[in-house]
């Protein structure tokens, strides 16, 4: 990883990701949309890589002008 301090992370290893599953297009509890997520690398342990999520935002759809 970094050699930034415990509980913060250098912009090097964030990155940002558009997610959108079905249940984001049918809305669940919203309106429909797209999650702009930064994640961060994590590697465990065991050598498999997952990403833990730093910050979530909805990016509603629409179809207003």
């Amino acid at each position: 990883m970094s050699d930034a301090p415990i509980g913060q992370v250098n912009g090097k290893d964030v990155y940002g990701r558009v997610r959108i599953t079905d249940d984001d297009i049918q809305g669940h509890g919203m309106q429909p949309h797209a999650n702009f997520e930064l994640v961060t690398k994590v590697v465990r342990p065991d050598g498999k890589v997952t990403w833990q999520v730093m910050d979530n935002k909805h990016i509603i759809f629409s179809n207003k002008p």
